[in-house]
């Protein structure tokens, strides 16, 4: 006779904004899910998150404070398969369940648990994996009132959490306990770092090719051709005969960038006329030190060669100002070496 085998749905602890599986980026999810038989992996149903709570609160106070925790830098990810854990990351306290133990061997016992731990990161962090068990009455399975011992502190670990990517990998760890018995933990553990926030951090080159720049000359306003280089939070320009074997003509930077779009050609008002393949990288009022704003549209008017390298161009300039939009709000990680402000021959 076939029986179904009902499968127990995966606990996943999270303390990011979001509150089911679903919501994960497919970027974040697919990196969660690699590897052989991972529980999450396709799984039928939603899983909502379960959440920790403030050190010193109650279970279930942490929502309001989390919500506001948005576009985090990177993800630490723990599996625990031993007993009861719970991890402390910054305060918040991640708690596990307990699940009974099974003989392993004349002297040992296992246990099995499927528990997931996501903890959401905006630097270096150090989180902390604690293992507990809960000691039973050998009646107790008859009488529940018998296991009434007090909670057993088993042992600890620390991990130091870089702001790096580090695949998964599983870990046995003796775990620091001042008793005489030994015990030990497996887990599986890694950092997830978005490719966007790693192109942020790193300072990534998003896109090079010839560009040329609408300048103000001595007397009269010029075309200037360049070679260019674009990173998420600025762009240099070079000689476009010699290229990057020389230094940079000017270092432009994007932190004050806004959009970047196809001027249209019939406006009359306009000050600058570039044809339909030219680009408009509009700018903030603090692009500039000093400018009169009703004389001045603070923008950058650019020309690439041909109608393919304008749509490469327009396409890396709006991905590096969704990036300088997103993560500009992270002070300690902007570019310390970039000019304050952009050049006024550049801007119109």
């Amino acid at each position: 006779m076939k029986t179904d085998v009902q499968t127990v749905e995966p606990i996943v602890h999270y303390n990011g904004p979001i509150d089911t599986l679903d919501q994960l980026t497919e970027e974040h999810y697919r990196w969660i899910v690699t590897g052989t038989d991972h529980p999450l992996n396709n799984w039928p149903r939603s899983i909502v998150f379960r959440k920790p709570h403030l050190k010193g609160t109650r279970q279930g106070n942490i929502h309001k404070q989390i919500a506001t925790k948005n576009n985090p830098n990177g993800t630490f990810y723990i599996r625990a398969y031993n007993i009861r854990a719970t991890i402390e990351l910054n305060n918040e306290i991640f708690t596990g369940s307990y699940v009974p133990n099974q003989r392993c061997g004349k002297h040992g016992s296992q246990t099995s648990i499927n528990e997931i731990y996501l903890l959401d990161i905006d630097q270096l962090s150090t989180a902390k994996l604690t293992i507990y068990g809960q000691p039973k009455h050998r009646l107790g399975h008859l009488i529940p009132q018998l296991n009434c011992y007090p909670e057993l502190f088993l042992g600890s670990e620390l991990f130091h959490v870089p702001m790096e990517p580090t695949e998964k990998s599983i870990k046995r760890i003796p775990l620091n306990h001042s008793g005489t018995e030994q015990y030990q933990v497996l887990i599986e553990c890694g950092t997830f770092i978005s490719s966007r926030i790693m192109t942020w951090i790193d300072h990534k080159r998003i896109y090079q090719g010839y560009i040329t720049v609408y300048t103000r000359g001595k007397s009269i306003p010029k075309w200037t051709r360049y070679w260019a280089t674009l990173y998420a939070d600025h762009m240099n320009l070079y000689d476009f005969e010699y290229k990057e074997s020389k230094r940079a003509v000017s270092k432009l930077p994007l932190t004050s960038a806004l959009d970047i779009f196809h001027p249209p050609i019939d406006d009359d008002e306009q000050l600058v006329d570039v044809g339909s393949l030219g680009l408009a990288l509009q700018f903030s009022l603090d692009a500039l030190d000093a400018c009169d704003p009703s004389d001045c549209e603070f923008r950058m008017y650019l020309l690439p060669d041909d109608v393919s390298h304008s749509q490469e161009w327009e396409e890396a300039l709006l991905y590096a100002i969704s990036l300088v939009q997103e993560f500009k709000p992270l002070k300690h990680s902007l570019n310390s070496l970039l000019p304050p402000s952009i050049p006024s021959k550049y801007i119109w």
